[in-house]
């Protein structure tokens, strides 16, 4: 939490800016703790997920966190994350919907969550067909959208109508700030900074030195 702030205050966020939070249990463990007051700036998820059953994954809950520790102003997603493809257009044309997903594409600072390879997972997003076979090249997932290890996206059955971010928008954020730990998580992270949707990191001196092992080791296959 305390890299988090420090991170944050980098980013200089001020009145009118964006503060994107994703999904994931480490952000949702982050979202308890003090954070450096940011009045004025909204805070909005990355996806749906109002019908997520593990907290990790309630993102409206998540961004009335990190709204209430940084005095920031929510702006919710009432939307699940994978809506059908009739449900999807008509979210699509709802106007509080419609802000999010226009912040979406002004906002300058994200925290997110880097989920780890789905095969080694025992809690996920629902909407993440785990069992899929195309999901054994999966090394991880970032706004409930996996990628391969050359941080490529992987579609899935759904995944043209997810109520989340896109992948190809993170790379114009100018903080997309990685908050994940855990040495499993060291090739989802490599990945991740490949397809470009990191360009800071949050982490523990273990997933560090991980991270540094496998990059020693060579690139990815």
């Amino acid at each position: 939490a305390r890299q988090v702030r420090l991170a944050l205050g980098e980013a200089e966020i001020g009145t009118g800016d964006g503060l994107l939070v994703s999904p994931g249990r480490t952000i949702w463990e982050i979202s308890h703790y003090p954070m450096p007051s940011l009045p004025g700036v909204i805070v909005a998820p990355t996806a749906g997920g109002v019908d997520e059953p593990e907290p990790y994954y309630q993102t409206n809950e998540i961004t009335r966190l990190f709204a209430a520790c940084t005095g920031g102003q929510p702006w919710f997603l009432y939307a699940p994350a994978m809506p059908g493809p009739e449900l999807y257009e008509l979210l699509l044309r709802e106007p509080t919907i419609q802000r999010v997903l226009d912040l979406w594409q002004r906002a300058r600072v994200a925290l997110l969550g880097v989920g780890a390879p789905l095969t080694h997972r025992i809690s996920h997003p629902s909407v993440l067909p785990k069992l899929l076979p195309e999901m054994a090249a999966s090394v991880g997932d970032i706004c409930l959208r996996p990628f391969d290890a050359q941080g490529m996206e992987i579609p899935f059955p759904g995944s043209d109508h997810l109520v989340a971010m896109p992948l190809e928008s993170l790379g114009r954020l100018d903080w997309g700030i990685g908050v994940a730990t855990g040495t499993i998580k060291a090739s989802s992270i490599i990945a991740a900074s490949l397809g470009g949707y990191l360009n800071a990191l949050v982490t523990d001196t273990e997933t560090a030195a991980a991270i540094l092992d496998d990059l020693a080791a060579g690139p990815p296959a």
